[in-house]
């Protein structure tokens, strides 16, 4: 049976929004919300306020990185990230290819 995806997109000009982008930006959210009061309660003031700085560059990571591996890999096809039997890891998918 084939697996049907529709994804959540919303269109802002010409940005769209997608249902795991935003995901992403709740995660990067809530984990700098809920480190910066945990390392707070415990008595860590310098680096309570330098998590900010720290999840900036996590999200610069992660949007760079991501581009690294979307433009050579996907569109010069040198390797299919999926493949007939699901998500291919270092070159062996799901099916034992």
């Amino acid at each position: 049976m084939p697996i049907v995806h529709h994804p959540f997109t919303i269109d802002l000009g010409p940005v769209p929004i997608t249902g795991f982008g935003i995901a992403v930006l709740l995660a990067f959210m809530i984990a700098q919300i809920i480190s910066q009061q945990e390392l707070l309660r415990r008595g860590y003031q310098k680096e309570g306020e330098a998590i900010p700085d720290l999840i900036l560059a996590c999200v610069v990571g992660t949007l760079v990185g991501g581009k690294l591996y979307y433009a050579p890999i996907v569109t010069q096809g040198l390797v299919h990230p999926v493949g007939p039997g699901g998500v291919s890891c270092s070159g062996v998918d799901s099916s034992g290819r």
